[in-house]
């Protein structure tokens, strides 16, 4: 009979940490999946699920750009600023050079801002991301010019125009390389600081600079202007902001001068000069004045702010000062509120990276395999992404070989964790076969309890910039908590209880909501797989998929602090059981635990009603066929019984109850035979299966 949780157990902090810290055991010494054998094979409800544990070779690549497809990857960013929102969030890109191909420094940089924006846009925000490029400049004349030959008897005109045709094919090779790596953006309206808007709006705000504070203003123009004077003043500007708006800056050179300079901004200027008494001036503006007016052509209206600028730290002297400079001159406030800073990328031992010595990354052969794919294999973007998120971006982030298959290998583990739980909810709808928590068995209870807890905690760390944090809750919960604690207690659950049984649905519930709570979870930072795990959930074929339902939705209800003693005790115990029987099965032995009467036994007694069970909530935990429960020791026990002793510290109310009570633990290899079903020493004949299993089998 089912029962609910009924024992006692007040608000506090637990005192089961070293028993966290210990499960692994479990699936060490008892964790062995059951597996019927001879012709009760078909009656065990093992996992079904087409979710591929690996993807190997071209696989993972060709599944995520499949998912990129079906999940509408492109249509995103635009489906989000259609939506109804309260809150906005801004990040301001700021411009990437273009000079030259796609770069890990370009994925670094990219995917941080695409893992906060994802997060943001999933908590409920409208997320405003217009990715740019700085287009000016003599590394892009001078990349340009390296493919032509007789450079130098180039006109300005023609020099101007070769650099463009190179940015526009770099612009383009970084934008398609960034769509790949699954950066969400609004890319039907991308800023570039060559087009003639933006370079007008640049004049505007020269123009600004020009209605301000003479001191000031001479300091800051002599910033960024490296001799647009002879005759620069507010009249002159406006006449060349509305030609460049029209003809971008080529006019400069292609135009006389009477058709850029009015008559009247000349008499204005006094002196008694004509037009023709002035030449065009070949002075240049500063290409950091260039870029860090971006925020004036990007963010809409002159009070709005980014709430986070996110670069490499080489522009807290470039791109941050010139963006800082302009907006405090012309609006006496920063351009954002947020400022996130991070290192540069070296290779995996430390080195910076030289094609001489043989340790460039290239981004694209990382996503897609190079010529060898025993030596380059394609990783694909997730993995490119994981190494991101993984990181300690705030430092030099390193990248290698070994770094990349690392990051696979974790992904790898991360599927089987989802395709255990993917498999167990192919006969499960949440809409008609969920538990309530109040009736579950206290086990899932307490695994609702640290998913709570779990999606408090990676929240924060998101909020924090923390991707690195992320990653680390992740693993620890996915490992830990789920594969080698609670996976290895459930499967005989799962597996060969009735399919309806409420008690198997009780941990299928929790499965569900732990599978939903881990993706979106890591969904920022792997959205092909969080999108991929989507179109494999039974009951969620026609979903709108992870990023367009939200972010993490954990019941504050599910918080007891409480229940950590039931289960944390229990543990305390059964890593005592496991160590006494080092490398053996579990299932061959009874258990007899004997504790003094208080809190504990009391606990003890919430998780088995009966002094012996075989199918307890006790039992479950303790992975054993049989635990006895007592209060002192049996009269009758073998003289070679290997008696283990311990105690548990119990903590309730915040340490206002605390009691130490001490338990003893003894092993005693069961009399009974193996259930030819569940594999359990249950059963009166080997040949026969168990009570529990009788029943079952005679349900169906």
């Amino acid at each position: 009979m089912l029962r609910a949780w009924r024992a006692p157990l007040a608000a506090g902090a637990g005192a089961g940490a070293g028993a966290r810290l210990r499960r692994g055991a479990a699936s060490e010494a008892g964790g062995r999946q059951p597996l019927a054998e001879g012709g009760y094979r078909d009656s065990v409800l093992l996992p079904r699920s087409r979710f591929a544990a690996q993807l190997p070779g071209r696989l993972q690549p060709d599944t995520e750009l499949e998912t990129q497809q079906k999940s509408g990857f492109s249509e995103l960013y635009a489906w989000q600023r259609r939506r109804k929102a309260k809150q906005e969030f801004c990040l301001h890109d700021g411009p990437p050079y273009a000079n030259g191909d796609p770069h890990v420094g370009h994925a670094l940089n990219k995917i941080l801002k695409d893992i906060t924006n994802r997060f943001y846009m999933m908590r409920g925000y409208k997320v405003h991301y217009v990715p740019g490029w700085d287009c000016h400049g003599l590394p892009i004349e001078l990349k340009a010019l390296s493919e032509v030959k007789g450079a130098e008897n180039l006109s300005p005109m023609e020099i101007r125009q070769k650099a463009r045709k190179f940015a526009e094919r770099a612009m383009e090779k970084q934008k398609s390389a960034f769509i790949r790596w699954g950066i969400m953006a609004d890319w039907e309206n991308c800023y570039r600081t060559f087009d003639p808007k933006y370079e007008a709006n640049q004049l505007r705000y020269i123009s600004l600079l020009w209605i301000w504070n003479t001191c000031r203003k001479i300091w800051l123009i002599h910033q960024f202007i490296k001799s647009f004077f002879s005759l620069l003043n507010s009249e002159t500007i406006t006449d060349v902001i509305k030609i460049v708006e029209q003809q971008g800056t080529d006019a400069w050179w292609t135009l006389p001068i009477e058709q850029l300079l009015s008559k009247e901004a000349v008499a204005k200027a006094g002196g008694g000069h004509d037009v023709l008494d002035y030449v065009k001036g070949q002075d240049v503006l500063d290409i950091w004045f260039d870029s860090g007016t971006s925020w004036a052509h990007v963010l809409e209206g002159t009070e709005q702010r980014a709430d986070t600028y996110l670069e490499g730290k080489d522009q807290l002297g470039g791109w941050f000062q010139s963006s800082l400079l302009t907006s405090v001159a012309t609006r006496k406030k920063a351009p954002f509120k947020t400022l996130v800073v991070h290192g540069f990328t070296l290779g995996e031992k430390g080195e910076k990276m030289s094609k001489s010595i043989g340790n460039v990354v290239d981004p694209d052969v990382v996503v897609n395999g190079g010529e060898d794919h025993t030596k380059d294999p394609p990783y694909g973007a997730d993995v490119l992404r994981w190494w991101v998120a993984e990181s300690n971006v705030f430092t030099e982030v390193l990248i290698g070989p070994v770094v990349l298959n690392a990051a696979r290998d974790d992904i790898n583990k991360l599927r089987n964790t989802l395709r255990f739980m993917l498999g167990n909810m192919a006969d499960f709808n949440p809409e008609t076969d969920s538990i309530p928590p109040s009736e579950m068995y206290i086990v899932d209870q307490y695994m609702l309890h640290l998913l709570q807890d779990y999606g408090s905690k990676v929240t924060e760390a998101y909020k924090e910039y923390d991707y690195s944090k992320v990653v680390r809750l992740l693993q620890a919960f996915c490992s830990r908590n789920l594969s080698n604690f609670y996976f290895s207690i459930i499967k005989d659950r799962l597996y060969c209880e009735e399919e309806k049984d409420p008690k198997r649905r009780s941990c299928q519930t929790v499965l569900a909501e732990a599978l939903d709570i881990v993706v979106r979870s890591f969904a920022p930072i792997l959205p092909h797989l969080a999108e991929e795990v989507f179109q494999h959930i039974p009951y969620k074929k026609d979903s709108e998929g992870v990023f367009r339902t939200g972010w993490i939705n954990a019941s504050s209800g599910w918080k007891k602090p409480g229940i950590e003693e039931a289960i944390e005790g229990a543990c305390a115990m059964r890593d005592s059981f496991l160590g006494s029987i080092p490398g053996k099965n579990a299932l061959e032995y009874e258990v007899v635990i004997v504790i003094e009467p208080g809190l504990l036994f009391e606990l003890m007694e919430a998780l088995q009603a009966e002094e012996s069970s075989s199918v307890s909530q006790l039992n479950e935990i303790m992975m054993a066929s049989q635990t006895t429960l007592l209060s002192e020791l049996p009269k009758e026990i073998p003289t070679d019984a290997n008696i283990i002793k311990g105690t548990f510290l119990i903590n309730l109310e915040g340490g206002d109850i605390r009691e130490e009570s001490s338990y003893k633990v003894i092993a005693l290899p069961t009399a009974k035979a193996k259930c030819p079903r569940c594999r359990r020493y249950t059963s009166d004949s080997s040949s026969t299966p168990c009570p529990r299993c009788l029943k079952v089998l005679a349900g169906k």
